[in-house]
């Protein structure tokens, strides 16, 4: 309820101080919308009439008035049916469109070009100078209304100027225009086209206006998604509003710089905080020659407020040099940097935000600025490297180094630029590591879409840094040292973040050149049986490499097909476990993954000669020495013998794995042998863990194989890994 009145007294006056709410209903009656785009509206018509071109104008009038009306206004004067007592959305819409038809007439009506451009003029003033004012209008209003009442605005009234029945004849028209403007260009009519951009410009500069408004509001009542600046927010996440802004922003850049009219859409880009737009300005290489007008210049040096108008008439465009394009680019450039990337980590910009969450939602000026040189191909990747564009701006130091990280393409570049020009080896040796690792980052990538080419090119260039690395910064190494024992090794890269293979964990770890070979290795494979590689030919993890080859192994029609035997691709299946058994860790569960993965391979090769092992493991007991080794040799029946006298597979596997452990060629493989808990992991993915007999019979093979392996050692051979054409197990004589 409203207080009582204070009792008056002599000399006091009759009059209260009005509730906040008289204030919000008078302050909106003073500045509604609609009155201040019929004050610019007028104000255009001066301007016709000073130029005899107010007979023009009221037709535009006319036509809107006869849209409203359905061509029954009791008025007969255009201008007083208009101004009447109209709707005020309806009424501007149907100017709108009414400006847009006229402009479609005028293009078709085969005009001079200096008349054309004027009607193009006529029609673009007529648009967007009535929305540019009511969308001003409108923001002061907000303004005040919170100031007089402590809100936050008028959150009540609609904007009209939102409608899509304001904004499509606002793009149509902005169409029209840009038609125009490229024909008469086509024509060598440069200096009408030129007059033609400021229009150009102001329409979609009204568009924007009239679509930040709903976005301003959906900003304010509900968080927009956060940009991600490895990913981007993703597509669906985006709100229909921020959506149709951006879009609109497309647009507007598009069409003036298809144009050439490059000091404008910087002008509008920078009005709506259209930060990709600046920056491909900013960092095209070499800079347009559009970019030396004087008006460019002046937009560069003093931003919006020296912009040039976006009605002017005309619009100074000459160029003049190459060498003033790049100063006015660099200049543009510092100016953006300084005030567009804040200078301490996590700070927002100096400008402020066009709607709520803006810095959040969308990437900043600093990492679209790092994006454009990169897409500008080798010249724009080398001016990120020069120390010029760091220091325009100091504060992007942090910007770049957080875009070199998902960039290993370009950071290991960089680090060896920064080696090269180091003060120390210590110092070069810090360099050339961090390229190591951001190289091996890249190449040792589980996931991703990575061609097999590209990631054996950046294992080989992480080895080269790797080391170089050790080599810049260890002790000298003399022929004396070689004869005391082995040179150093190059001691691991640390922190290089990887995915760990067959999950989604990812894991911070120190790689060593072992751990690279062994990759190298896997993407040979790749690079060798393509049909191992993902679609696209991108190169597939362990897992991936390690199902594809099982199910070739199982499938004999397969193998055929593929020109691979089931032995090969049994071995090229032991080579992935090995391979990619460094990946897993040491922990007990990468210990129990690397046993699996063996497991698996030797389970397939059992599987594949099933009923031989149990009609071995039958007769095990009558069996002597020579007698196991040729039933395992020949296939284990006389039936298999007669048909396909080859070794039995699983028992080839276990040979193979002795001989390399008996020649020292192991390496870092893991022991594959059924003298310890490997046997009864195997009995149990066989799914006969009490068959004893089976159990023996696995273990005096393996006890064969073993033998096999040292007779061949002993011999002066070796014994050979099943790939010879003779398909028999053979010792190759010295």
């Amino acid at each position: 309820p409203t207080p009582p009145a204070a009792p008056r007294t002599a000399g006091s006056s009759t009059r209260r101080t009005p509730p906040p709410r008289a204030v919000a209903r008078a302050a909106r009656t003073r500045a509604r919308p609609s009155s201040a785009a019929a004050a610019a509206l007028r104000r255009v018509q001066n301007r016709a009439a000073t130029q005899q071109e107010e007979e023009g104008f009221v037709a535009i009038l006319a036509s809107a008035v006869d849209r409203l009306t359905g061509g029954s206004s009791p008025q007969s004067d255009p201008q007083e049916a208009f101004y009447g007592p109209l709707p005020d959305g309806p009424r501007f819409e149907a100017l709108l469109s009414a400006a847009a038809s006229d402009a479609q007439r005028a293009s078709a009506e085969g005009l001079a070009a200096a008349p054309l451009a004027a009607r193009m003029r006529r029609a673009a003033a007529v648009a967007s100078q009535p929305i540019l004012a009511a969308a001003e209008a409108r923001r002061r209003h907000g303004a005040s209304l919170a100031t007089a009442t402590g809100g936050g605005g008028d959150a009540s009234e609609p904007a009209w100027t939102a409608s899509p029945a304001i904004t499509a004849p606002l793009l149509e028209l902005a169409g029209s225009v840009a038609d125009t403007a490229a024909r008469l260009t086509s024509a060598g009519e440069e200096a009408e086209a030129a007059s033609l951009f400021a229009p150009l410009a102001s329409l979609h500069a009204a568009r924007l206006r009239c679509l930040l408004a709903p976005l301003a509001a959906h900003a304010a009542a509900s968080p927009l998604p956060r940009h991600d600046a490895a990913e981007g927010a993703a597509e669906g996440a985006v709100p229909q509003p921020l959506f149709a802004f951006r879009e609109a922003r497309t647009d507007a850049s598009k069409q003036l710089l298809g144009l050439g009219a490059a000091e404008h859409a910087a002008s509008v880009a920078e009005a709506f905080h259209d930060f990709r737009t600046l920056a491909r300005i900013s960092a095209s290489t070499p800079p347009p020659l559009q970019l030396s007008t004087p008006a460019f210049a002046a937009f560069a040096s003093g931003g919006a407020a020296a912009a040039p108008p976006l009605l002017a008439a005309r619009s100074a465009t000459a160029p003049t040099s190459a060498a003033a394009a790049a100063a006015a680019q660099a200049q543009l450039r510092r100016r953006l940097l300084q005030q567009y990337v804040p200078e301490g980590r996590g700070a927002p910009p100096a400008a402020p935000p066009l709607y709520a969450g803006e810095y959040e939602s969308e990437a900043g000026f600093g990492a679209e600025l790092l994006q454009a040189y990169v897409e500008q191909g080798p010249n724009g990747c080398a001016a990120i490297f020069r120390a010029s564009v760091a220091d325009d701006c100091p504060a992007l130091e942090d910007e770049l180094a957080e875009f070199l990280q998902r960039h290993p393409r370009l950071s290991w570049i960089k680090h060896v630029h920064d080696a090269a020009l180091a003060p120390s080896d210590a110092s070069a040796a810090a360099s050339l590591t961090g390229a190591a690792r951001a190289l091996y980052g890249w190449g040792l990538a589980a996931g991703g879409d990575g061609g097999v080419l590209d990631r054996k090119v950046m294992l080989s260039l992480g080895k080269l840094c790797h080391h170089a690395a050790f080599l810049r910064d260890a002790p000298p190494h003399s022929d004396d040292d070689v004869a005391a024992g082995p040179a150093p090794t190059a001691p691991p890269v640390p922190g290089v973040l990887l995915a760990v293979d067959a999950s989604e964990r990812e894991e911070w770890r120190a790689v060593g050149v072992a751990a690279a070979d062994d990759e190298h290795y896997l993407l040979r494979m790749q690079e060798k049986l393509p049909w191992l590689c993902k679609a696209g030919g991108a190169a597939a993890p362990a897992e991936a490499l390690l199902e594809s080859l099982l199910a070739t192994a199982a499938s004999p029609a397969l193998c055929a097909e593929r020109h691979v035997s089931q032995e090969e691709v049994l071995k090229l299946s032991l080579d992935v476990a090995h391979k990619s058994a460094w990946r897993l860790g040491d922990s007990a569960r990468g210990r129990a993954a690397r046993s699996e993965r063996l497991v698996r391979v030797l389970a397939a090769a059992a599987n594949a000669d099933g009923q031989a092992w149990l009609h071995i493991s039958s007769r095990l007991r009558s069996i002597s020495e020579t007698g196991l080794r040729k039933a395992l040799l020949e296939g284990g029946t006389a039936e298999h013998a007669a048909g396909d006298p080859r070794p039995l597979l699983l028992w080839s596997l276990l040979a193979w794995e002795a001989d390399k452990r008996a020649g020292g060629g192991g390496g870092s493989r893991e022991v594959v042998s059924l003298h310890g808990p490997l046997l009864g992991e195997l009995l149990a993915a066989l799914g006969r863990v009490d068959d004893t007999a089976l159990r023996s019979t696995l273990q005096r093979a393996q006890t064969e194989a073993e033998a096999a392996a040292a007779e061949a050692r002993e011999g002066g051979g070796e014994a050979a890994p099943l790939g010879e054409e003779s398909g028999e197990w053979m010792v190759v004589e010295a």
